[in-house]
């Protein structure tokens, strides 16, 4: 749903854009801040899933 949002954007942003050297800076500030948002979402998903883990790992030691 955001990759298609943020398509969306990029799309209509473009097209009230006058020449092709400012459209080319918008989709690159656009695609950085796409890239961004998956890199940061990719990044919680890892600590989501350290933490998980060690909670996991926590439950077994303290029943050992």
């Amino acid at each position: 749903f955001m990759l298609l949002a943020v398509h969306y954007r990029v799309m209509e942003h473009l097209g009230s854009l006058e020449s092709t050297q400012e459209a080319r800076v918008a989709l690159g500030y656009r695609l950085g801040q796409l890239l961004r948002f998956f890199r940061a979402l990719q990044t919680s998903r890892v600590l989501y899933n350290s933490i998980v883990h060690a909670n996991s790992m926590n439950q077994f030691l303290k029943r050992a």
